[in-house]
């Protein structure tokens, strides 16, 4: 499967809204063809090929997908941040926010972090933290609308926050768009490191 083949699981993915506590594999004949798919293949070059960083681009499609045990299975193999940060956003999702929080900074600063702070701003906006029911969840939402870089420790809380207190229709819905963009912004960066820079239509922001 070639860098087209990509682009279809992809797009297919691309309307999907990958929820913060999934109970299930989303597409299952799409998972399939995820695991399937040859990401040494992807690279122009060959040679320029990274193989943990294409088993990140399968870890992000299954994980987009909603196939967390698959997603996990690849990212606990990963040995660099990038595999660190797709461990992290697996184990939120699952609901283990601890576990969650210890390989995001394992991770540390990662390079994605400045497009979703400008992403952040697009999504977020001034006085959206009124939505929340909780005390808790109006000062964390406001944090992360005044802070000036992506804080992953903070995103752990207030998704936590949202999914065991109950979810509230206005807030889970810019968590979700937020969760949605981060799988997008690592799934790019995983891409561009595995295929020596290169990068493909799906990505063209």
């Amino acid at each position: 499967m070639r860098g087209p083949a990509f682009t279809v699981l992809v797009e297919r993915l691309r309307d999907h809204d990958p929820g913060l506590f999934p109970t299930g594999i989303w597409n299952e004949e799409l998972d399939r063809e995820i695991m399937d798919l040859v990401t040494s293949s992807l690279a122009e070059d060959r040679s320029q090929f990274d193989l943990g960083y294409g088993m990140a681009i399968k870890a992000g499609l299954h994980l987009w997908n909603e196939s967390l045990h698959r997603s996990h299975v690849l990212s606990q193999d990963i040995l660099n941040s990038t595999g660190c940060y797709w461990h992290g956003l697996m184990h939120r999702m699952e609901g283990d926010y601890d576990n969650s929080k210890y390989w995001f900074e394992k991770a540390g600063r990662h390079p994605i972090f400045s497009r979703l702070q400008f992403i952040k701003e697009d999504i977020v906006y001034d006085g959206d933290w009124e939505y929340a029911a909780s005390h808790e969840l109006r000062v964390g939402l406001h944090q992360l609308y005044v802070q000036r870089s992506w804080d992953p420790i903070l995103f752990v809380d207030l998704v936590q926050g949202t999914v065991t207190t109950g979810y509230e229709t206005k807030l889970e819905k810019i968590l979700t768009a937020l969760q949605k963009q981060e799988i997008i912004t690592l799934l790019e960066y995983s891409y561009r490191n595995a295929c020596g820079g290169q990068t493909i239509e799906p990505f063209n922001r």
